[in-house]
């Protein structure tokens, strides 16, 4: 059987896993991180997927009434193209934030007393 040598983080002591992350130097106690404090960054990409959602939305309503004055009988054939770019851009957009809402929500729903 392999000896396999953890080291504690507060005193640097390497010891056997029989004490379950309990330092038998400096009795610190070692906890698991939470998915919610290791991917935090995520909370605020989600806000900027929001934020760029808004700003799309509004170039967007803003360049369908610049085209429809100036392309006359024509805007249409520009429009289609641009419109479906933006249904694919805000669907994706949105699937980002829920798939984000997820991970945190399961991160709270997770059990770590195994």
């Amino acid at each position: 059987m392999s000896e396999k040598l953890k080291q504690c983080i507060s005193c640097g002591t390497e010891y056997d896993f029989v004490f379950h992350g309990n330092c038998p130097v400096c009795k610190s106690v070692e906890k698991k991180q939470s998915l919610s404090s290791e991917y935090s960054i995520l909370g605020f990409y989600k806000v900027l997927a929001y934020l760029f959602m808004f700003v799309t939305t509004g170039f967007f309503i803003y360049s369908l009434v610049q085209i429809s004055d100036t392309m006359g009988k024509y805007a249409g054939s520009v429009m289609l193209p641009m419109i479906i770019t933006y249904v694919i851009t805000m669907f994706s957009l949105f699937c980002l934030t829920k798939m984000i809402d997820f991970l945190f929500d399961l991160d709270k729903k997770t059990d770590y007393n195994l």
